[in-house]
């Protein structure tokens, strides 16, 4: 569009200052990683503890959001499913409304997380830590040979 026709029709005032285009294009990227984050948590073969490791990541990337996930918010917050789960996981004995509340879960869904790995936003989440130790590598000279 060239500046007559924006004169023209008043669009100017419309149009975004540069400072407002840089904030609606960072909106954007949050936007899409949100997304994102949303389609992954509806995968039906996400396990537990890939779900809380997808939250943990959410948390490293926007600490803003720290006060709406954290473990005693409202919407988080669920005393008996926590605790049986932290009791079927480590192997402890239920009361009797933890395993109500914690019989809809499987076996399967307790298992670890999947092995694939997703070029994604929440994907760093679930790659493996750098090992403390290296492989040291001989090399052999077989020129002689």
């Amino acid at each position: 569009m060239d500046h007559v026709t924006i004169s023209k029709y008043g669009i100017a005032r419309f149009m975004l200052s540069e400072s407002e285009t840089a904030q609606a294009t960072e909106l954007l990227s949050t936007l899409f990683d949100s997304h994102e984050v949303t389609k992954a948590l509806q995968d039906p073969t996400l396990t537990l503890i890939g779900v809380r490791r997808v939250f943990d990541w959410v948390l490293r990337q926007y600490p803003a959001m720290k006060g709406r996930l954290a473990p005693d918010s409202a919407v988080v917050n669920y005393p008996a499913l926590e605790t049986g789960i932290t009791k079927t996981i480590t192997g402890g004995r239920l009361t009797t409304r933890e395993q109500e509340n914690c019989k809809v879960l499987r076996p399967h869904m307790l298992r670890h997380e999947l092995k694939r790995r997703h070029a994604s936003f929440w994907g760093p989440s679930f790659r493996k830590r750098p090992s403390a130790y290296y492989v040291h590598v001989c090399v052999v000279d077989t020129s002689y040979v």
